[in-house]
């Protein structure tokens, strides 16, 4: 992303702002800022992503599990030869 002003132009995304900062104009399409829909669509896009990422995070400490248990059975197995 771009911006330019009278006194400086930032060249990245990811720019941080210490103090007041005023912007002249819209910062993104007005129809997309305003709508509910659109707002609603971002809610809803972010809530799917985190049940996705939950979810994967919940069969990766369930295989863990599995493994942990596998292993504590052959620990075992060789105890009792």
């Amino acid at each position: 992303m771009r911006f330019e002003g009278h006194d400086v132009e930032f060249w990245n995304d990811r720019t941080t702002f210490e103090g007041e900062l005023r912007i002249n104009g819209p910062v993104t399409e007005p129809k997309h800022a305003t709508t509910k829909e659109y707002v609603d669509a971002r809610i809803d896009t972010e809530t799917a992503r985190a049940l996705t990422e939950e979810t994967i995070l919940m069969q990766i400490v369930q295989q863990q599990a599995a493994l942990i248990q596998t292993l504590e059975a052959r620990v075992t197995a060789l105890e009792n030869r």
